[in-house]
């Protein structure tokens, strides 16, 4: 398979820079899955970087499980789709092909929205009074401010004490594993009062159903706040402007 070169790096983090490079090339296809990587001094060539580098952002992909070394013989682009842990998520979906971005999207809001029905209905049932209490002060600094940023990260961590209290500590880990990404998507959308606004309403129909320990309603009404979301979401995200709206940071 041919590879080409890139542009210049900047000192900003070259071994970062990369490292992402290699992802982006492992996520286009170019190495392929199963394929063995050019020797390190070769991909130093090419890249215009020192060996050392390149070996330092090799041991990072294989942190991140992205390939595998195997002594003796190379190293190897791993099944990263079947193998998948929450980093390679991130890493997919600020680095990955657009399509890829979309399909992961998509799947990620279908995964909070199936995690967070069953969590409302549980709560009710499992929730102490002291993880009520806490979830109704979060919904009040949800209230007191009107800043996309601020309100997402108070609006996140409701969501996430939701999950908490529902007594499954997994699930409330699924979710902290979506944060950079969804913490970004979701301050993209609330950028209008209005948005905030019926936010706020939707979360206190949901925290009333919470106090009063009414767990069908719960359920309704998380899903009515999850199905909004989403499709909202989804219309502003399409497959260019999920990568386009990427954070710089992790940008290609």
């Amino acid at each position: 398979m041919k590879h080409t070169a890139i542009g210049t790096f900047t000192p900003e983090s070259i071994r970062e820079q990369v490292t992402r490079e290699l992802q982006r090339r492992i996520f286009s296809g170019e190495l392929a899955v199963g394929e063995r990587l050019p020797p390190e001094r070769d991909l130093a060539k090419l890249l215009g970087v020192s060996r050392s580098l390149v070996n330092l952002a090799v041991l990072d992909l294989e942190s991140m499980g992205f390939v595998r070394i195997v002594p003796r013989q190379g190293t190897f682009v791993a099944d990263y789709k079947t193998q998948s842990t929450p980093q390679m998520l991130l890493s997919l979906m600020t680095h990955g092909a657009e399509d890829a971005n979309a399909e992961l999207f998509a799947s990620m809001m279908e995964t909070r929205r199936l995690l967070e029905t069953e969590c409302a209905r549980l709560v009710p049932e499992t929730a102490s009074d002291e993880e009520i209490q806490k979830l109704s002060v979060l919904l009040d600094e949800m209230r007191n401010t009107r800043e996309p940023a601020q309100f997402s990260v108070a609006n996140f961590r409701f969501h996430r004490a939701m999950l908490a209290a529902s007594g499954n500590i997994v699930y409330a880990m699924i979710f902290q594993s979506f944060e950079q990404v969804v913490l970004y998507y979701v301050t993209s959308y609330f950028t209008t009062p209005e948005r905030i606004s019926l936010s706020i309403v939707q979360h206190e129909k949901l925290m009333e159903a919470l106090k009063t320990r009414n767990a069908p309603l719960a359920k309704t009404e998380i899903e009515r706040i999850m199905e909004e979301g989403i499709s909202n979401l989804t219309r502003m995200f399409s497959p260019k402007e999920i990568q386009a709206k990427a954070p710089p940071k992790f940008r290609t």
